[in-house]
Parts: structure tokens; sequence; C-alpha cells
């Protein structure tokens, strides 16, 4: 039986089997001042759990950056029951805030079962109006917050006492002005003037709450992603279809709007509240500012990881930018100010990572491998232990089997690992990535391609995976699952293929899988003296060479090239009975890629095997 141990580092968080799933991913940022200058972020946030059916949670946080304090604001849900047909629970939707008060809210909640019908809730007042169909849109005026306005189904209502009450009936509301167009948005500095799409997908006015309408921007090309933004001035209006930018000087009348710039990604547009003709965009994790309305823009900040939302303070040099685990602020130098950062560990993706000592995990390797010389199949089983703890420069490191040490960073949801003789670190994995972010992860790996999150029936637990695929030269997947690890990973290439999967493992203490192969605590029996194939191969930087002794004595592990020139002793000195592995790093020697032997010599035993380095 062969037993090598792969490369594949891991570092573990100490939350196993966490009950509570519900981690919240930033997905919405919005900001608004008090009148002491006191910024009030709502950040709104997904999460869920996973027993036998899958449920969703979508909250909103209120985040005092005076005190820093944060709480849930308002709560949401969508679920889906065994046996169910449809999704079932409530979202929340729009919503607003009197007199710059974040206890002092208004908005709207639908609610799904067999129907959808919606609510509009007031901080004092659970029930301000209730309708027979979903609510779609909500807006104060802000020149007289008496006035609220709201879209359901497709008629815009209205309250004139701060959203109190609507008058009339469902049905039948006071106030009831039938929209000739798909609704996008209202104007909050003023509520009658709204924009819509109709049929054709024009951008359409309205200045007295869709009575009536004209086609300001014909082109054809909006849709759900349309997104109306008001300046400061009130007169300037700034549209976007998702990645282009148009501006109207004169209140978004026809024959006002200019197209000004296409982004690379979708935008997010944050407008400066107290300077007219500043906004942020952000695309991807680009950040853009304009001093200009638009008609140019300097590249603020590049961010490896996506962002979720901005919101500019008006009238000062900050800037707040959420990630999917985080907020920020910076000022418009780009510089940090790190006081008002606000954190949230998403730790269903730290439990990934589960950390004991004594920790085993058994793969099986299946490969097929060709060279102009040899081609053959293989098949082995790979085992990766934690053996220990050690710190460097007071930070802790798990030790591995394989002589690699690994750590994570739980702020940032970054895996490190290094080898004994480097304290060089190299990005294992970034586990709060997503689609849409640009993580290099090694030279091996290369850049993040995409990402996919699931649910999976594993060793009878359900669980979350989270895969990744690289771009890089090869073909290359990898899929970690909450609480177990790395439990598959692939790369294919030109001249072969190689498929891991996880088949057993011990993860404190219990035994989940095939553990023939692992105990909690076995002995290795080593009985025949052995040179395994080096793992990865192909190779690009690094690769593990392992061997067995059945005797103790002088071992040499040296190097050729593929003229049996000797390159280097990677290995000359007295071991003990037993498996060990060796680090192969070429590029410390300056070497070419191509093919090199390994030979393995000890107690009279002699035996070679050939590898590729492939740069």
């Amino acid at each position: 039986m062969r037993i090598l141990v792969i490369t594949f580092a891991f570092v573990f968080s100490s939350s196993l089997f966490a009950q509570n799933l519900f981690e919240k991913e930033i997905i919405s940022l919005f900001g608004f001042e008090s009148e002491t200058g006191v910024t009030h972020l709502i950040y709104g946030t997904n999460g869920g759990y996973i027993n036998s059916t899958q449920s969703t949670q979508f909250d909103y946080y209120h985040y005092n950056t005076a005190n820093r304090s944060d709480s849930v604001i308002f709560s949401g849900f969508m679920s889906q029951p065994p046996s169910y047909p449809i999704e079932v629970g409530e979202l929340v939707g729009e919503f607003g805030f009197f007199d710059n008060n974040p206890s002092k809210y208004l908005y709207i909640k639908n609610y799904y079962d067999m129907d959808i019908h919606g609510k509009i809730i007031r901080y004092d007042n659970p029930l301000s109006y209730s309708s027979f169909y979903p609510l779609q849109h909500l807006w104060i005026d802000k020149n007289d917050q008496n006035i609220c306005y709201a879209v359901t189904e497709n008629f815009v209502i209205k309250s004139t006492n701060r959203g109190n009450d609507w008058g009339g009936t469902n049905s039948n509301p006071t106030y009831g002005i039938q929209l000739p167009f798909e609704f996008v948005s209202g104007n909050p500095y003023n509520g009658a003037m709204i924009f819509g799409l109709d049929n054709y997908k024009h951008l359409c006015r309205s200045v007295d709450s869709g009575k009536t309408y004209n086609i300001v921007l014909d082109n054809n090309n909006w849709g759900i992603n349309t997104k109306i933004y008001y300046d400061f001035n009130r007169k300037t209006i700034y549209a976007t279809n998702g990645y282009n930018l148009y501006v109207s000087d004169n209140y978004g009348i026809d024959g006002s709007w200019q197209w000004k710039r296409t982004f690379p990604k979708p935008i997010k547009i944050a407008i400066d509240g107290g300077l007219s003709g500043k906004l942020c965009i952000a695309s991807g994790g680009e950040l853009f500012i304009s001093n200009n309305y638009g008609e140019s823009f300097t590249l603020l900040k590049s961010y490896e990881r996506t962002i979720k939302g901005i919101y500019k303070k008006p009238g000062l040099s900050v800037i707040f930018i959420a990630f999917n685990n985080k907020i920020i602020a910076i000022d418009e130098n780009g510089n940090n100010y790190p006081y008002y950062t606000l954190i949230r560990n998403l730790h269903k993706y730290l439990s990934m990572f589960p950390l004991q000592v004594g920790n085993t995990w058994v793969y099986k390797t299946e490969g097929e491998f060709f060279d102009p010389v040899d081609w053959h199949t293989y098949i082995y089983y790979n085992r990766v232990k934690i053996v220990g703890e050690e710190y460097f420069n007071n930070i802790k490191y798990f030790k591995f089997s394989d002589g690699t040490y690994s750590r994570i960073d739980t702020l940032n949801g970054r895996v490190y690992k290094k080898n004994s003789a480097n304290l060089y670190e190299q990005l294992l994995y970034d586990l709060y990535s997503e689609n849409g972010d640009s993580i290099f992860i090694d030279n091996d790996r290369g850049i993040l391609n995409s990402i996919n999150l699931s649910d999976t029936l594993f060793f009878n637990n359900y669980l979350i995976k989270k895969g990744f695929n690289y771009q890089s030269l090869f073909i290359q997947k990898e899929e970690l699952l909450q609480n177990f690890g790395l439990i598959y990973s692939y790369k294919g290439y030109d001249f072969g293929y190689d498929s891991t999967k996880l088949i057993g493992c011990v993860i404190n203490g219990t035994l989940y899988g095939d553990t023939t192969l692992v105990s909690v605590d076995e002995p290795t029996i080593v009985s025949k003296f052995e040179l395994y194939q080096n793992y990865p191969n192909p190779f690009n930087p690094s690769t593990i060479i392992k061997f067995s002794i059945p005797e103790s004595g002088n071992v040499k592990l040296i190097i050729y090239d593929v003229l049996g020139r000797k390159i280097i002793d990677l290995l000359n000195e007295y071991k003990s009975t037993g498996e060990y592995s060796v680090l192969f790093q070429p590029q410390k020697y300056g070497l070419a890629s191509g093919v090199y032997c390994y030979r393995l010599i000890s107690n009279n035993n002699n035996t070679v095997k050939k590898m590729i380095y492939s740069k």
C-alpha cells in the first residue's frame, strides 16, 4: 500500500460544528447624517443555515460610527420547507428615515406564500398600510417629510402624515395613480417626479406621479439594473443601466442627458450630499471619484474584493466602503480611517478548517500521466495530519506531517502556508472570496476564476461547500467543506489529470468515512524501501518528494537534469526508520522548466524517478 503525504496545507478555526450557521454577508450599504454630524450606516446582509431544508436570513443592521454600536434594525427571511412547492417568508424592501434619526423609520415588507402581499411598517405603527399586492418602492419627500410615497402593484399611493396612514382602503386608497410604465425611482427632492420604463425599455419621466409621462432616453438598454441618483443641487440627475453612466443637467428632461462613461463591471454610486457635482462610483473592486458631475474620474483605490456598497459623508473627505465581510472608511487620498472599521467574521467559512492537533485526513488520488518516455495510470492514498503547534514571530502556526506550516487570519479570512526552511508565506485560500474578486492565490493556481457555494450531504452531514476554480495554465478545481476542510481537488493538463477525494478523516477525535487507513493515534510501520512519485507532478513552483526507509542509516536524495548531470543534494543526512517528505523548489536553484530525475540512496538501496517542472 502506497501512502503519500500531499501538499494541501490546512489551518483551522476553533469553532467546530457550529450550530448557528446564520453568518451574515454584507450585500448593500446606505448612510445618513444625524443633526450632530454622526454618520449612521444601514447595511444589508444575508446568511443561511442548512439542515433538512435551506433558509436564508436577510437583515439590515444599523452601525453608529460614533460609538461603534451595531444592531439589527429590520429583519426578514426566505425558506423552502420540505415537500413545499414554493419558497415562503418575508423580505424587507425599501426604507427611509425621518429627521435623520435611525429610530424613526418607515419600510416595506412583502410576505410570500401562495400569493404575495405587502405591508408598510412605521417605527411606532407596525401596520400603517396593508396591501393585497406586493409593495415595490418607498420614498420620503425631503422637502416635506409629512409626504411619503409607495408603489404597490401598478399604482402610486401617498401619505400626508409621515406614513402613519395612507387613507382609503387596500383596494382603493385615497391617493392612487395608475402607472403607465414600470416604476424605477422616485425623486426624494420632488416626490411627484418619478422615472420608469415603458414596454420598449425606454427611460421615462413623469412630474405628476405618473399621470402623464414622456420618454427621456430611448436607446433601449434599460432594464432591471436601472438606477437613478439625485445630486445635491437637485437639478443634476444620474442614471445607470449597470455599466454606463448618463447625466442630465436639467432635472432629467428630454434632451438633457449625456453618456459619460462605461465601466468594466456593474456600478454602485454614492452622491455627496453636501457638495454638488461630487460622486463616487464602485465598479467591481475599483473605486472612482469625480468632482465635476461625472465629466472625468480618478481611480481612487483598487481592491481585490468586490465592493458591495459605498456611502460618501457629505462635504467631508470620508468614504465608507462595504465588502462582504467588513466596512471600512478612507479619505479622498485613499488613506484608511481604522477607527470606523467594522469587521463581520464569516465563521461559516472559517469553520472549513477544523483545528486540533491529531486531526487527520486520508485522500484517494487517481491520475493519468503521459510523457514521451512513459505513460501510466496511478492510484495512491494520501495522509495529512496536524502534528503540533509552533510560534514564529509570536504568531501561532500549525505543523503538518509533510513539514509545512499554516495559519489563518480570522479578520481577512485568508489561509497562509510556509515550509520550515522558509518564513515567506504563500496564500493558500481566501475563504471570504466570491465571484467577481480577483485573488491571486499562488504561482501554481493563479487567479480565482469562479466560486461556487452550495449545500452538500457529506458523511451524513448537511454542510456548506465552497468550490474554487482557478485561472491558470491548467484546469484546477478545489472544494472545501464546512467542518471538514479540503474534500476534493482536480488538476487537468495536456498530458494527464490528477483527481483527489477525501475518503476518511479524524476530526477532534471523531472518525468519519473510510477509516481503514487512519485511526486516532496509529503508528507508522515501514516495511520496505520506497521512493514515491512526487506530488504534484507536473508542478510549479514546488513539489513534495516522499520516501520510506525500513532501516536507519544515511540517506541521500539527489536531483539530476535529463542528461544525468547532478544538480543538488536535496538531502544527505542520517535518518531513522520511517516515512519522510522533502520540499523541492527549483526556482531556488535557478532551474529552467523541463524533465528532472530524483534518486534515493540508502543502505545499498537505490532507485530513480522522473518529474516535470512546468513554469
